[in-house]
């Protein structure tokens, strides 16, 4: 089995921590290593740092020896700004598209594609992405993301909720998710009508962290808590409801989160999320940027008893290739051999 060398970066989006822990426990010849610092809780312990000069080829050179040094002979970088690198190294790679690149990635992005570069996107919104960017359609490989059921082991620390409040999560699967922030805006319309929910916010980068200064400049860090790492992990176990909110109706990650423990959606109506979910039957769909419209569908959903439980089980019974690791892992193992190929 080849060892594959998995490069993360500051821009590495959130929603690629679970799916490199899910590679990371079944790979364990794998090799994890940072290109520049990195210091959020988001992402498992990498084992080495490389540290990036200013010069592209510098970098290139550094990551190569790295590989070689480690027995890797396929890259997998989890940010699509790290193919500016690849056609450098020279190594087989492949990239995690999670969400739109910025319109200045796609020359390297086009670049790195005549070079052999794959880029692995969740969807087929993001493929349509790529392509409409100019990335050559072979050099795109559709997998759909999975997760496990989640653990009622961990603390979430602090968060606990206290009786009779529903607990909503909201995790934030890119740096520019609005989502997490929607969600604390609605939250602040519900309380005025009544005390009825909690809100987790999940991760350690920009939008999180957005979304919890929102949260500390109206008062409101006695309902609305930030949680990394494994406090995050374990609050899948005991949400009530997850809020994928971005704005370009991104989060097929969370959501397969979500189906995977049991817990009803709310989501923007756009993007991959429209594209997956079937408003009223496997979630509740609402525009996005509208945090009234947001608040509607949350006071539904924590008022009635009935709701929650029948979207989760109608998700769980359409989508349940989200919780099928082992096809997942199938299917990235593919990747790899094509590329070791």
């Amino acid at each position: 089995m080849a060892t594959i060398l998995h490069l993360i970066d500051s821009r590495t989006p959130p929603a690629a921590a679970g799916l490199l822990e899910l590679i990371r426990h079944r790979r364990p010849q794998d090799v994890l290593a940072n290109v520049g610092p990195l210091n959020r809780e988001d992402f498992p312990a990498a084992a080495a740092e490389i540290r990036r000069p200013w010069s592209r080829a510098a970098a290139a050179k550094a990551i190569r020896q790295f590989a070689q040094e480690r027995g890797a002979g396929v890259l997998h970088c989890w940010t699509a700004e790290l193919a500016e690198l690849l056609p450098a190294i020279g190594l087989p790679a492949c990239a995690a598209v999670l969400a739109p690149p910025a319109a200045e990635r796609y020359e390297a992005m086009r670049v790195a594609g005549t070079c052999g570069t794959l880029f692995i996107t969740p969807s087929e919104f993001l493929r349509q992405v790529l392509l409409q960017g100019g990335i050559n359609a072979a050099a795109i490989v559709v997998v759909p993301p999975a997760a496990e059921p989640a653990s009622a082991a961990g603390d979430a620390g602090r968060a606990r909720p206290q009786a009779g409040r529903r607990v909503l999560i909201a995790p934030a699967q890119h740096d520019d998710d609005r989502g997490p922030y929607w969600a604390v805006w609605a939250l602040g319309l519900l309380m005025q009508i009544d005390d009825v929910a909690e809100l987790l916010i999940l991760g350690d980068g920009p939008a999180a962290r957005r979304a919890e200064n929102l949260a500390r400049e109206n008062s409101m860090l006695d309902r609305v808590h930030r949680l990394c790492g494994r406090a995050a992990a374990a609050a899948w176990a005991r949400a009530d409801a997850a809020v994928l909110y971005d704005g370009q109706g991104i989060g097929l990650a969370g959501t397969a989160q979500a189906v995977a423990a049991g817990v009803p959606i709310i989501a923007a109506a756009g993007g991959e999320l429209a594209a997956t979910l079937t408003h009223d039957r496997t979630a509740l769909l609402a525009a996005p940027g509208k945090a009234l419209m947001l608040a509607r569908a949350l006071w539904r959903l924590v008022r009635d008893a009935d709701l929650g439980p029948r979207l989760a089980r109608q998700a769980r019974t359409e989508l349940e290739p989200l919780t099928d690791v082992q096809a997942w892992l199938g299917a990235m193992e593919s990747v790899y051999r094509r590329l070791g190929a």
